[in-house]
């Protein structure tokens, strides 16, 4: 008489390779980013949380436009034939510089002044610091030059750093009566 006793057979999940998770940092540049993952393998799915919390996973790899001041992305993959692999990355995008160069400008004694003007470097496509007002610094009226009283003003936008160089005002002595 033989008796046979069964055995179980257990197939336990296998170690994935080590995620390569790679961080981004640069400077705003109007285009999404976001971290990389790679050593991926086939029947993986990639799961991504702004909280490590546990509760809010996406298989939606979240994308950053705007300037972020490190942002950490959590990635959890699973593999019904390999344990879990967790990690973390961090997005960086830094403000871009714009420079605002306020133009030289002049007028004759007496007169009103005139229309102060500059130029704008460094906006990104239709990114906006809104209006740029020229104006001039101080209510001087003697025959000089001003040295960096022409300025700018705008609206600040947390995707730039602006940078105003200003400008001279020369006042000149007006011609006498003949």
């Amino acid at each position: 008489t033989v008796t046979v006793n069964n055995g179980d057979f257990e197939i336990t999940a296998a170690t994935g390779a080590e995620l390569n998770i790679t961080n981004y940092s640069d400077v705003y540049d109007a285009e999404e980013h976001s971290i990389g993952v790679t050593n991926v393998i086939d029947g993986d799915t990639v799961y991504y949380s702004l909280t490590n919390n546990g509760t809010d996973w996406s298989t939606t790899k979240p994308m950053f436009t705007e300037v972020t001041p490190g942002t950490t992305v959590y990635v959890k993959v699973t593999n019904k034939n390999y344990a879990d692999r967790t990690g973390s990355g961090t997005v960086t995008i830094t403000p871009a510089p714009v420079t605002i160069t306020v133009n030289n400008a002049s007028k004759v004694f007496g007169e009103d002044d005139p229309e102060f003007t500059g130029t704008v470097v460094g906006l990104i496509g239709s990114d906006s610091i809104g209006t740029v007002s020229y104006s001039r610094v101080g209510n001087d009226e003697e025959v000089g030059t001003y040295e960096d009283v022409l300025t700018a003003s705008y609206t600040n936008n947390p995707n730039y750093t602006v940078t105003v160089n200003n400008g001279d005002f020369e006042i000149t002595a007006a011609t006498g009566a003949e």
